[in-house]
């Protein structure tokens, strides 16, 4: 006799916590989310302020299940729900090819939910929500912004940019750059990495001239080429991703030096 199939759409804390405390029960478990990852809501706002990286605030759905024979976590996005041949129908996310349809005995909805701001929509542009690990990296890079123009003068501002290709690449360029005069744009290494030319295409569609971007094959050829092209009193700053940020450090660490050691006998 076949196990009872459970499909559990969301891996927040309502869709977490019910595979948590299913996955001992007689059961086969399929939990379904858009993001490979369970999101502590708790602390985005420490993503936004920039006191903690997006990596401590998400952790690997697989890992949390990685001993756990009769769960399977999919990456995939509801697409519908076909009640009458108890099926749930998938799409694609991140360029993957769409799952096929996934049965069920049990269906458990655990969407999560989103910001109401009850009746006007229009205050969203004043009063950013920060649910998604996407929105509070898009807060945090306007707060860089409103602290680039708090700081003291500099003729030019380069920026080494790289990013993840499923942030919101459009939504920190366009607060970051009334505070940018040349950006020096790179990949990020992995299948998850925006390529240059995809940052590039979003620098332009946000109306900067060519003239002022440049691309590069590494962040830290990138960080290399900004300090090579910045003046005096010029400025760098590096963001898009902690990847980016982790990578500029390592260019610029200065060398160890090394010393010659002779023997005299």
């Amino acid at each position: 006799m076949n196990s009872h199939r459970i499909v559990i759409v969301g891996g927040g804390f309502g869709g977490l916590q019910a595979a948590l405390g299913l996955k001992r029960a007689d059961v086969e478990i399929t939990l379904i989310d858009r993001r490979n990852f369970h999101l502590f809501q708790p602390l985005t706002y420490q993503v936004a302020t920039g006191a903690l990286s997006p990596g401590e605030v998400a952790y690997p759905l697989r890992a949390v299940f990685k001993r756990d024979r009769n769960v399977s976590v999919l990456l995939a996005e509801v697409a519908d729900f076909d009640l009458e041949r108890r099926e749930v129908i998938l799409r694609s996310v991140d360029g993957l090819p769409a799952p096929e349809p996934v049965p069920y005995d049990t269906l458990i909805v655990a969407g999560g939910s989103h910001y109401s701001y009850f009746g006007h929509d229009e205050w969203s542009a004043h009063a950013a929500e920060v649910k998604s690990l996407e929105s509070a990296l898009t807060v945090r890079s306007r707060i860089l912004a409103a602290a680039l123009g708090d700081m003291g003068f500099h003729p030019e501002t380069h920026a080494v940019l790289g990013m993840l290709a499923d942030k919101d690449i459009r939504g920190v360029i366009d607060a970051t750059r009334s505070r940018v005069d040349r950006w020096h744009v790179a990949p990020l290494p992995g299948p998850r990495g925006a390529p240059a030319s995809l940052l590039v295409e979003h620098l332009h569609a946000a109306g900067i001239p060519d003239a002022a971007v440049r691309r590069y094959d590494s962040i830290d050829s990138a960080f290399r080429g900004a300090r090579s092209a910045v003046g005096e009193t010029d400025r760098i700053v590096t963001f898009g991703s902690f990847l980016t940020v982790a990578a500029a450090l390592t260019a610029h660490r200065p060398a160890p030096v090394r010393t010659k050691q002779t023997s005299h006998g």
